[in-house]
């Protein structure tokens, strides 16, 4: 049986298709809008309606909007090395489209709306593992844009009656992580990267001096966080979605491989990601249940 229609924008993406095939799974109808920029039209479960667009140009969305149960906004580049070279795209991508999306819901009233939005906004926070009070101090423009994006989604719901949920993903790993074909470009886990070069017998190569510490979560946990937010009459403001635990790239990596190289690190990086989830855990009784060492023993990757 059918319980509603649902609209998730970047769903040929990594996390995206994920939350399609489980959106599919638990009974919903589902329509899939993304520009394929980065995602791919394969990575869309075949139930699922596929609309090839791009948010961040103006135009009317009010007829894809209309009638959904839950709208899941997921669209965005999110490559925070990239996003210095090309602000201008980054912004369309990852804030215009957030205004574009809510102009269309207050107009048809839609009222229930589930935001993607990043970790990177804490950029080199005070507090570990951080609480989603702590101040933003964004290093990118990406993070900065991820920043704005949820703010004005929680401001616009506010006063338009919208239902708003700010999720800020920690590191996600998973498998289809590489949608994009292209990790360096496109920002895929340092998790599948590792994994991809170890199957290819390539040496891993550690950014910076590797001590950096990174909280990763699995995508399954993040659908899982995703669908508890939409049906949860509790659920609104921000949540930080992790595992509350945090380690070195250094650390992963010996965990995949007994050698590997130091490169340079990459522009706009925090030197530690740590999440605080008591309060996703106390309104949503929502916790991970794969920790990165059981993904790498049963090839969850």
């Amino acid at each position: 049986m059918m319980k509603g229609r649902c609209l998730v924008t970047g769903g040929a993406g990594f996390i995206g298709s994920h939350l399609v095939e489980f959106l599919i799974a638990e009974g919903h109808r589902v329509t899939v809008i993304d520009n394929l920029s980065t995602g791919k039209s394969n990575n869309v479960a075949s139930d699922a309606d596929l609309i090839e667009l791009d948010l961040g140009q103006p135009q009317d969305l009010t007829a894809l909007v209309r009638n959904t149960k839950f709208v899941f906004h997921l669209a965005a580049l999110s490559n925070m090395p990239q996003s210095f070279m090309t602000p201008i795209e980054h912004d369309n991508s990852n804030v215009r489209s957030t205004l574009f999306l809510l102009k269309a819901m207050a107009e048809v009233k839609s009222s229930n709306l589930v935001v993607a939005s990043s970790a990177a906004i804490y950029g080199n926070p005070v507090r570990f593992p951080t609480p989603e009070s702590e101040p933003g101090y964004p290093l990118s423009p990406y993070a900065l844009q991820k920043f704005v994006s949820e703010q004005y989604a929680l401001m616009i719901g506010r006063q338009e009656g919208i239902k708003v949920t700010a999720l800020r993903y920690f590191n996600v790993y998973g498998p289809q992580s590489n949608n994009s074909g292209s990790p360096a470009k496109f920002g895929t886990s340092v998790i599948t990267i590792f994994h991809q070069r170890k199957k290819r017998k390539q040496i891993i190569e550690v950014t910076g001096d590797g001590e950096q510490k990174r909280d990763f979560v699995h995508v399954l946990d993040v659908v899982e966080a995703n669908y508890l937010s939409a049906n949860s009459d509790r659920s609104r403001g921000v949540y930080n979605v992790a595992t509350g635990k945090a380690i070195s790239i250094k650390k992963v990596a010996s965990m995949m491989s007994e050698s590997w190289v130091h490169v340079p690190e990459q522009i706009g990086e925090p030197r530690i990601s740590h999440g605080d989830i008591g309060k996703i855990r106390r309104d949503l009784n929502w916790r991970p249940r794969i920790t990165l060492r059981q993904a790498l023993e049963r090839n969850l990757l």
